[in-house]
């Protein structure tokens, strides 16, 4: 049976309703708007192998652009990568009309080197499948390697567009040195893109250490780049609370580069006071910068300088402590700390403070870009426009940014809490119900006992919980119907035909009736399964309509009821117990759906779980909406057999101690519930305590007081008050019981 459910996740997604669908339309069009402009843009490009710098690749997109070519297959070829294994968000063809031929709803085949599959992610299927994301691209098995993509028929082709992450969240993977090639039905190969005319990324190629004075400690700056450069390690104090210790990283000689980001880790960590140390993050392009060591007093925010040749440094780089918090965190735990540009930069400066012993520090990576973020070439990597390209990439880069606007309001959609469906996992018998010891994979089946539905191993998530559910709900099903109709029974009468609810089999109880079982279930079944149905034919019936009065001889031969001789009595549930008590009081807020509230001012720890009792707005709610904490039970309605949601349980027990009346007549809870129904009382009434007395009854019992009633309410509220009755009341029988 679990193979059913063996695509079936569960976590937060989007409400699904006419507006959410609707939404998502405009969404997908959005989506395609910015594709749309992605592809305009990308037509601005230069040539690959025109003799043109191109700009660096780039982990969100890169299209290559040459001269129509016949191609039947397509390789590519990953030679170097900036970290691990490349991988690649999905590999796109295109035809001289623009069309995507890659697809493999097109019968594209596709061939690799080699796949390192994760956790279902990563697969080769995923290099061309038309969805974005990191969860669906492919992952070389090794840090060099190559795809080959086979289409049905001969196609001329102009265009390949690939990336490492469409989504942008991840950069790491990256192909850094490649090549593309292609080739007819006549197996010539010719390569038709390459990484040689694109500018290169930084490599830090040496390094100028000031040790300083003091004792000292090793700390190191490992490369992040396989092969461009080794290990630098440098000393710092580890004692002292003076000399700072500074390094002058230099890039490669003759490159060009106009920083934009760079990534560091742990950055100089904390003091015991909580405050950042100073780091400072210097872009130089002079080889003998001054490394003198320097001393700082106490610092509380980041400083990122920025110099360009003998320039001084540009102003307003300077993260304070007020907005180190915005500085981005990524899923790998480093920082990135974003700047504008500067051109001609060659080489890096970090310098920080040091206020006791430095963690382990990583470089781990720096980017470059093309020129500053408000001209259009940054951003579409072209070196030469003329003003009427210039005026269409501004107009196009501007529409997308309005567009990527929108799409991150459409993100706020509301969630919920329930099922999300992908590929099925295999299920195998497990030896000895170890998880660790698989045996044979199983197909979804169900137990032979009940019926032969068996699918195959391969069969999708989707079609495996359709088949379930039809059935489920054939009408042949021994035990639909049945189970069905005897929970709605319980709901009506406290227990159901069959006792034990969760089990009808060997080690279950007998039902009490079983030809009515089985005629509810006809009659369920012949009603179109409608439970309106099913719940009007029991109310209606003699059996409902029965009074509770005690018939001596009858009592004497069946006490529990099990024959149903007469209706039974049965207390409220603490959840309606708790309600009711508010809505007569006139406070239950009945604001539905959302989070819920809590039990507890606290949730665990050193505090444990102090329980409030005070209760406003939220707390209000019905008691459907309270947060409930394993193995700990409400310290009021939890002495009325409240379960704490640990376990499932197919009927509560019930159990009468005097607990429960001490929590219902003595608790804050109830004397506030208490105090609010006799103000509701007064207003509805007045200060004349008949009219009190028979305005509680109807609110509280929706009947009036017989006269020896009234007497005695009278008696007490002219004695001890109104709350005092509204307590009694709460405590009473008729208000706590059904009927």
């Amino acid at each position: 049976m679990q193979a059913f459910f063996a695509g079936v996740s569960y976590g937060d997604r989007p409400i699904q309703s006419p507006e959410s669908e609707a939404l998502n339309k405009q969404k997908e069009e959005l989506k395609s708007r910015v594709r749309e402009i992605d592809r305009a843009v990308a037509g601005l490009v230069p040539l690959a192998r025109s003799g043109v710098e191109r700009p660096p690749v780039n982990a969100l997109l890169n299209v290559e652009r040459f001269a129509p070519v016949k191609a039947r297959k397509v390789r590519f070829t990953i030679q170097k990568t900036n970290l691990y294994e490349p991988c690649i968000d999905e590999l796109e063809v295109f035809d001289s009309q623009g069309n995507n031929i890659a697809l493999a709803s097109l019968d594209v085949a596709r061939s690799a080197s080699g796949s390192k599959v994760e956790a279902n992610r990563h697969q080769l299927e995923f290099i061309n499948d038309g969805k974005f994301g990191n969860t669906h691209s492919w992952m070389c098995s090794e840090k060099t390697g190559w795809v080959i993509l086979e289409f049905p028929t001969e196609h001329t082709i102009d265009r390949i567009a690939w990336a490492r992450d469409r989504d942008g969240k991840y950069t790491d993977r990256l192909a850094l040195e490649y090549v593309i090639e292609v080739t007819d039905d006549s197996e010539n190969w010719q390569v038709v893109a390459d990484s040689t005319d694109r500018r290169s990324v930084i490599n830090i190629v040496n390094g100028i250490v000031d040790p300083g004075p003091g004792r000292t400690g090793n700390n190191v700056f490992e490369n992040a780049f396989d092969g461009d450069i080794g290990t630098m390690t440098f000393t710092t104090n580890s004692g002292s609370e003076s000399a700072p210790q500074r390094s002058l990283l230099a890039l490669e000689e003759g490159a060009v580069h106009n920083l934009s980001r760079i990534r560091i880790n742990d950055i100089a960590g904390n003091d015991n006071n909580g405050r950042m140390k100073q780091i400072t993050v210097r872009v130089t392009t002079d080889p003998d910068a001054d490394l003198t060591a320097r001393t700082y007093s106490d610092v509380t925010h980041l400083s990122v300088k920025m110099f360009s040749g003998d320039a001084d440094p540009l102003p307003n780089i300077v993260i304070t402590s007020n907005t180190i918090e915005h500085l981005d965190t990524t899923h790998d735990g480093f920082y990135s700390i974003v700047f504008d540009p500067v051109p001609g930069a060659t080489g890096i400066e970090l310098e920080w403070v040091n206020e006791g012993k430095f963690k382990h520090w990583a470089l781990r990576e720096i980017e470059a870009c093309s020129s500053s973020p408000e001209e259009p070439i940054n951003q579409t990597g072209i070196t030469t426009l003329d003003s009427e390209q210039q005026a269409k990439s501004k107009s196009l880069l501007q529409e997308k940014k309005n567009i990527e606007s929108r799409l991150k309001e459409f993100s706020k959609s509301r969630t919920v809490f329930g099922g999300i469906f992908g590929k099925p996992d295999p299920v195998h018998i497990l030896n000895r119900g170890d998880a660790e010891q698989p045996k044979e994979e199983v197909a979804p089946t169900v137990l032979s006992a009940l019926g032969n539905l068996s699918l195959s191993k391969d069969a999708p998530e989707a079609k495996r919980r359709l088949a379930l559910a039809n059935w489920i709900a054939n009408p042949k099903n021994p035990l639909t119907a049945r189970v069905a109709v005897n929970r709605i029974w319980q709901g009506h009468f406290g227990i159901g035909i069959v006792e034990t609810a969760n089990d009808f089999g060997r080690i279950g109880a007998d039902p009490s009736h079983p030809e009515l079982l089985d005629w509810l279930a006809t009659e369920f079944i012949h009603s179109g399964w409608s439970v309106k149905y099913l719940h009007r034919l029991i109310v209606l019936s003699d059996t409902y309509r029965q009074s509770e009065q005690i018939v001596a001889h009858a009592n004497d031969k069946d006490t529990e009821v099990r024959l149903l001789w007469r209706f039974p009595t049965r207390r409220l549930e603490a959840e309606g117990i708790r309600d009711a008590m508010l809505a007569v009081s006139g406070r239950l807020n009945l604001k539905t759906g959302g989070p819920g509230f809590n039990l507890f001012s606290s949730r665990g720890g050193l505090s444990g779980f102090p329980p409030i009792s005070k209760f406003k707005g939220d707390g209000l709610r019905r008691m459907i909406y309270a947060h409930k904490i394993r193995m700990e039970p409400d310290s009021v309605f939890g002495a009325f057999d409240c379960p704490d949601a640990g376990q499932s349980v197919s009927r509560r027990r019930q159990s009468t101690t005097p607990i429960q009346a001490l929590n219902l007549f003595n608790s804050e809870f109830t004397i506030d519930e208490s105090k609010a129904l006799a103000k509701r009382i007064r207003e509805d009434s007045g200060e004349k305590v008949p009219a009190q007395v028979a305005r509680a009854y109807w609110l509280a019992y929706g009947r009036d007081p017989q006269p020896d009633e009234l007497a005695d309410a009278e008696s007490v509220v002219r004695q001890h008050g109104l709350i005092t009755l509204c307590r009694a009341i709460f405590n009473s029988n008729e208000f706590l019981f059904i009927p």
